[in-house]
């Protein structure tokens, strides 16, 4: 189950409704301010609310343990107006019929399109579900408030049903009084409840493997503390990169798979042959240190910045599940161009292996061109690669599906200015 499709509208700085192509590459470059990172912002924000569970809010923008903290609505809806709404929404492709009240059809496409419409109230800017529209194996169904609860019509010319939905929290719904009264509840009302448990449970998989990595990571440390932790993913900061090494590390004296995926990817970026983790005796503390090629061995702090600044973003590549999505700010941050563009060959080795998706914003048209290199050179189709090309125009960010064609020698063309005076 892979996320296949973004909608945003009214949201940071996009205002007029985006439906954004994501392929297993999805590459947002253009000018700072741009807007380049709103589609990693509202896919970030979908991912927390469900993650973090001491919460049902519809939407988590903003709290203590959040990831990213794009603040309250006011700070998020492009308009700046309490009376408006924002949506966002997600297409996911190969979803599973959790459960059914009919036997599923195998020619219907296992596809499932949500888009919610979200508005505040009051002076803490309390938000909550306005409407949504979804799509599930090609039946659609609407969703408006009134009040507490939501009416439900289904089809293209959406018929009113006859009973209202609640909300259970976060992205759930399930049919007003369905099991409370006597009798046996009628079909129409049992798919509506298999529809909200399908949803639901489709879109938690899905969101619980959204990693994100932002562009503000730890700085170097000489020592880095583990304090017993078990972390799945490395953090908003990069925080938690060294305490996954070093639980690897710890469990085994001889097999580190990721350790060495990526001292293999740090060698093919030019900047060292191996990363070392070492313990430090009787305490919770370990040393990182880089293998260089001249034989040196230095730790973080004294090798510069880029080397700490990317390393979390090779230990997300490396940690995570099959079939995640990873959002990167900035992944190049700090990076000579070499290494920046090897980079990128980093990117297309995950998707391949892991089934991964990747979402990032950049600046670096080296990280680009490797990709496309890497297309050309037949180790990724072209069909799993978007670029979008994004700019503030009139007040609101545009974004641009860059043509990629492929000539008669097998070179590609790009519709973009990076691919002028750049040489391989």
């Amino acid at each position: 189950m892979k996320i296949e499709k973004l909608i945003l509208e009214n949201f940071k700085g996009v205002k007029d409704r985006q439906e954004l192509e994501i392929k297993p590459i999805t590459i947002f470059c253009g000018p700072n301010s741009s807007g380049k990172s709103s589609c990693i912002h509202a896919l970030a924000a979908l991912a927390q609310t469900m993650k973090l569970s001491n919460t049902q809010v519809p939407i988590v923008l903003d709290d203590e343990f959040a990831q990213i903290h794009l603040g309250r609505f006011m700070d998020v809806v492009h308009s700046r107006s309490i009376d408006d709404s924002f949506r966002i929404g997600v297409g996911l492709d190969s979803v599973k019929y959790i459960i059914s009240a009919t036997k599923p059809s195998p020619k219907v496409p296992p596809s499932l399109a949500i888009e919610v419409e979200y508005k505040a109230k009051g002076n803490v800017q309390e938000v909550y579900i306005q409407s949504a529209k979804i799509d599930f194996r090609k039946q659609q169904y609407f969703l408006s408030k009134v009040d507490e609860e939501f009416t439900i019509s289904q089809g293209k010319n959406p018929k009113r049903l006859p009973f209202n939905m609640i909300s259970t929290g976060k992205f759930g719904f399930r049919p007003k009084d369905v099991f409370e009264k006597a009798g046996k509840p009628n079909d129409e009302i049992m798919q509506a409840f298999f529809l909200g448990e399908n949803i639901n449970r489709n879109l938690s998989e899905a969101l619980t493997k959204v990693l994100y990595l932002g562009p503000f990571r730890q700085g170097p440390l000489r020592r880095y503390p583990t304090r017993g932790s078990q972390p799945s993913e490395v953090g908003a900061a990069g925080e938690a990169a060294i305490p996954m090494l070093a639980n690897e590390f710890s469990r085994s004296d001889m097999d580190h798979p990721n350790l060495e995926k990526i001292s293999e990817w740090i060698d093919k970026m030019g900047l060292g042959k191996r990363v070392v983790i070492a313990p430090v005796a009787n305490t919770d503390l370990y040393d990182v240190s880089l293998n260089l090629d001249d034989g040196a061995s230095l730790s973080l702090p004294d090798l510069g910045y880029g080397i700490s600044q990317v390393l979390p973003v090779l230990v997300q590549c490396s940690f995570a599940p099959r079939g995640s999505t990873l959002l990167f700010e900035q992944p190049e941050l700090h990076l000579h161009e070499g290494a920046a563009r090897k980079l990128g060959a980093v990117f297309v080795d995950v998707v391949k292996e892991k089934n991964i998706t990747i979402l990032a914003e950049t600046h670096s048209p080296y990280l680009v061109m490797e990709i496309l290199q890497c297309i050309r050179d037949g180790l990724i189709d072209k069909n799993d690669f978007v670029l979008y090309d994004v700019c503030r125009r009139d007040g609101q960010s545009v974004f641009k599906k860059v043509l990629i064609e492929t000539e008669d020698d097998g070179s590609l063309w790009l519709e973009h200015p990076w691919t002028q005076g750049l040489e391989r």
